[in-house]
């Protein structure tokens, strides 16, 4: 088998689709469970935080960075996004215009 390395387009492609997947659990998570905390949801449930470069601690980070300030500010623009209960295509693009602007 002679696979290549991927490049960093691509890795920097498959995070952004893991995240994109990460915050439509976190947003239907939140809508079937309206009762649960936001921040628990994300600090517990999802696991965006080691996908980002706030993570000092590289892969496996073993300390809790939720106090940083840069986090607090990423967190609180993540509870705005909306939640799109269909599928649709529509739906789909509204959300990636809004990821973006975060």
């Amino acid at each position: 088998m002679n696979a290549k390395p991927k490049t960093m387009e691509e890795h920097l492609d498959y995070l952004l689709s893991m995240i994109r997947l990460k915050l439509f659990f976190l947003a239907r998570w939140q809508h079937t469970h309206p009762k649960e905390d936001f921040s628990f949801t994300l600090r517990e449930r999802v696991d965006i935080f080691r996908k980002t470069d706030l993570n000092p601690e590289a892969l496996t980070p073993v300390g809790k960075y939720f106090e940083l300030p840069q986090w607090r500010r990423l967190e609180d623009r993540l509870r705005e996004l909306p939640y799109y209960p269909k599928h649709s295509w529509c739906s789909i693009r509204s959300m990636r215009e809004h990821l973006r602007t975060l």
